[in-house]
């Protein structure tokens, strides 16, 4: 098992070359493309432009509406995603019968017992009917989450 820090920097390193402490950067090899991570911006509209790539509209951080085209676009917009509304709004959401709960608390709130157990740890604990799972964010604010999924 693996935490989602680990995960995310991982694949940011190859998808835009983003530095971390946990892996290096690969060198771009010949005939790569050029990827961009926009984070905190909204898709509003796609076009499929055929040969000359997709068209998408989008609004950013600050309010600004904006147009750029793309080879590809992947919408990691999260369950309730916005680029899926656009491109398939027939589709709705199903409930899928659980409920997960999330929280974090600053580690330097945590107890020593706590942070001994926790910190640059990643913990799982499976009981029904939960499955609290306890593993550091990638939140500089350095702090340890909780999350409880009833079945």
């Amino acid at each position: 098992m693996t935490s989602w820090e680990l995960l995310y920097y991982l694949l940011r390193a190859n998808f835009d070359g983003v530095d971390s402490k946990y892996c290096d950067v690969p060198s771009p090899k010949e005939g790569e493309g050029k990827a961009e991570y926009n984070y905190g911006c909204t898709v509003t509209g796609l076009k499929d432009l055929g040969s000359r790539g997709i068209e998408v509209n989008y609004t950013d951080r600050d309010g600004k509406t904006s147009t750029t085209t793309a080879d590809m676009v992947i919408g990691a917009d999260g369950p309730s995603s916005t680029v899926r509304k656009i491109l398939l709004p027939h589709v709705d959401r199903k409930y899928a019968g659980y409920v997960a709960w999330w929280g974090t608390v600053p580690e330097s709130s945590a107890s020593a017992p706590a942070q001994t157990a926790f910190v640059e740890k990643f913990a799982f604990f499976h009981a029904p009917p939960a499955a609290p799972r306890c593993s550091r964010t990638s939140s500089p604010a350095s702090t340890a989450a909780w999350n409880r999924a009833n079945g």
